[in-house]
């Protein structure tokens, strides 16, 4: 039986937060396509998050684009009082990984002899 489609929506975000944040092999890495534009290309889809005002905030939207350049679902996110599928956390880490500012620390870290405690 499948999951109502919020619940599949929320997953998919959810799980896109864990990966996009991780530092193991299931990282996935998004490319910056534009001001505040975020996409991550999969083997039939592209999913996007950007900022409808290209300033870096909230409204959020979340796109899931098909093979043939065809958007099957969008979901906005408007204030911190309607955030059901987390795309303000989604949006940060997704503009952390594109920056490469993990990796610049690590090194930074390795060079200085900076010791990380475990996350």
């Amino acid at each position: 039986m499948t999951r109502p489609h919020a619940q599949r929506m929320s997953l998919l975000i959810s799980s896109l937060i864990g990966k996009t944040r991780s530092t193991g092999p299931d990282r996935v890495s998004w490319e910056s396509t534009g001001p505040d534009r975020y996409e991550l290309t999969l083997t039939n889809t592209t999913i996007v998050i950007s900022t409808r005002d290209g300033d870096g905030s909230a409204p959020y939207v979340f796109k899931i684009i098909d093979g043939s350049g065809r958007t099957v679902e969008t979901v906005e996110y408007e204030s911190a009082n309607y955030n059901v599928y987390e795309l303000d956390s989604l949006y940060e880490a997704v503009s952390v990984n594109s920056s490469g500012v993990d990796e610049k620390l690590g090194e930074i870290f390795t060079e200085l002899g900076i010791e990380e405690p475990p996350f």
